[in-house]
């Protein structure tokens, strides 16, 4: 056979294994495969073909079809309560997190009051508002409870989030669950 009747024959058979030759195309392989035309390094090739093609009116075993799709089926199944859909634990330092973002808080602010106290320069000079004491007193006592208050007020939510906390934290650690 010519060069070119070789290549198109590999061609044929790659098609072939890879499942899209046509019928046609098998034909031009079988009438191939029993000529006297094939080469030494195709013999492998040949017996298979030939023992594809000689079995060709044999059927398969009953009820083979419903059989394969059980098992199918049964092994799917069994994949699917197998596996567990894979989760990455990640484990957060809330107390690191909040650390740094704090510390970035604070040099981000002593910057910018940095940045703008340092064009101006001017001194600042005490000036009484009151005449009295007494009345400097007095103003000075309401408006620490003033600022008393308001901090007890932000210390009872911040107790109340950190109970809140606890509680979700027990629920998580009683249900094994990790952050």
């Amino acid at each position: 056979m010519k060069n070119i009747d070789i290549k198109h024959i590999e061609e044929l058979i790659t098609s072939f294994y890879g499942g899209t030759t046509t019928l046609d195309e098998e034909k031009i392989l079988l009438d191939f495969f029993k000529s006297e035309n094939v080469p030494d390094w195709m013999d492998i090739e040949q017996k298979m073909f030939m023992e594809i093609y000689s079995r060709k009116n044999e059927e398969a075993p009953y009820h083979l079809e419903s059989r394969l799709i059980s098992l199918v089926d049964k092994l799917d199944k069994e994949e699917n309560r197998t596996s567990r859909p894979i989760r990455k634990s990640i484990h957060i330092h809330w107390k690191w997190v909040s650390g740094i973002a704090a510390c970035i808080a604070i040099m981000i602010t002593a910057g910018i009051f940095l940045y703008k106290g340092m064009g101006q320069h001017q001194e600042y000079a005490v000036v009484d508002t009151y005449s009295d004491p007494e009345d400097a007193y007095r103003e000075t006592q309401k408006v620490m409870l003033l600022v008393s208050n308001k901090l007890n007020k932000g210390l009872q939510q911040v107790e109340s989030i950190q109970d809140n906390v606890d509680r979700v934290n027990k629920v998580m650690n009683k249900n094994n669950i990790r952050l």
